[in-house]
């Protein structure tokens, strides 16, 4: 890998937050030079006075990657993207790309063992692409094959990236020519998939100001499904959305539990197998199919569309099953298959059977109480 030794202040600065963008007058997720910031300030001590110093530090000279970068997002690739994702690279690649720290002078951190930049730390984000290498060897079985980076080099493997917008200039920039810079190469990301930030009623989750909702939380007081139901008809895929406490229910239970366990209670006449009585019930089940394979494909990849397509369709059947207009086995078939395809979604259980099982909006089947999500 070909890194060089700078003498800088100018390392990068990432707009990593709506209220840093709104401070530094840039969007999120674009970079920026450190001295380009206006009145800096320290965060931890507001009587600090900032200042800039010069250190000679290790970096990749990412401008040398310009021409592989540019291969790289082809307008295919670029089409590939998620609009605003889209503009952060494009943006990136318009103008001189700034040198990415390798280390720092910082007491934290990995040491750096090169005599050249002794006593300094590895930049903690140069260490993202060398940990998601690692872990997929970890979490890989079998055991490796000797080398933690072996599935990263093989031809069949497929690498995408599911993040959000703050790490597109990070991973869709610098990680990818950290992967470029070395010989043989690294297998790159196929796909980049970015979400925006997701709100809590309308306002940025705050640990220290106590405005957070954890997964814990949640389910403590919600079933699996109600949750991750919600969780994926309010991705912020291309915008920023919210979680609102107030229309959880509401949606979850008009969308989700009332239609299933009402087709539920329809359709449950003994649980034995259903059988496709005709040609269209073949074609409807084989289009629903498609539908949700081409919304879970790299390429059309939407938690969205994949929760809307349930509330559809549930909304389908029970409205076919009410007024008669196809025999009740046939509809069970299209249900049972329409549960098969919202598994992965909705995490069911009890599937090997032949009959889809009913839902609940409270975990445990427990009553809901006043305000469960408050503290």
């Amino acid at each position: 890998m070909k890194c060089s030794l700078k003498a800088s202040s100018k390392a990068i600065a990432l707009i990593a937050s709506p209220e840093a963008a709104a401070h530094c007058a840039r969007p999120v997720g674009f970079a920026l030079r450190c001295e380009d910031l206006a009145n800096p300030r320290c965060t931890y001590d507001s009587a600090a006075v900032v200042g800039y110093e010069e250190h000679t530090i290790l970096v990749l000279p990412l401008e040398d990657y310009r021409e592989q970068l540019t291969a790289f997002y082809s307008d295919e690739m670029l089409q590939r993207l998620r609009p605003k994702a889209r503009r952060v690279i494009t943006s990136a690649l318009s103008k001189p790309l700034l040198d990415f720290p390798i280390s720092y002078p910082l007491t934290w951190g990995i040491a750096a063992p090169y005599s050249e930049v002794e006593g300094q730390v590895f930049n903690a984000w140069a260490e993202g692409m060398p940990a998601s290498i690692y872990c997929t060897a970890h979490a890989f079985s079998p055991p490796d094959r000797g080398r933690a980076d072996f599935l990263w080099r093989e031809p069949s493997t497929v690498v995408a990236y599911f993040l959000g917008i703050d790490n597109v200039y990070f991973w869709g920039i610098t990680h990818l020519a950290l992967l470029m810079a070395h010989e043989p190469a690294y297998t790159l990301p196929s796909q980049i998939l970015s979400n925006q930030f997701y709100l809590l009623e309308d306002k940025k989750f705050s640990t220290s100001g106590r405005h957070v909702l954890s997964m814990t939380d949640l389910l403590q007081n919600y079933s699996t499904q109600a949750a991750r139901f919600y969780l994926a008809l309010s991705a912020p895929e291309t915008v920023e959305s919210t979680f609102n406490r107030g229309g959880f229910e509401s949606v979850v239970s008009d969308n989700l539990i009332e239609p299933w366990n009402a087709l539920h209670a329809l359709l449950s006449f003994g649980g034995q197998p259903a059988q496709i009585q005709d040609a269209d019930s073949e074609r409807r089940i084989a289009v629903v199919r498609q539908a949700f394979m081409d919304s879970s494909s790299l390429e059309g990849f939407s938690l969205r569309d994949l929760a809307k397509l349930i509330a559809m369709h549930l909304e389908r059947l029970l409205r076919t099953a009410r007024t008669g207009r196809a025999d009740l086995s046939t509809v069970t078939a299209e249900f049972s298959s329409l549960a098969r395809l919202a598994s992965p979604l909705l995490l069911l259980d009890g599937l090997t059977a032949s009959f889809p099982p009913a839902l609940h909006l409270a975990a445990d089947r427990r009553p809901i109480e006043p305000d469960p999500l408050e503290r």
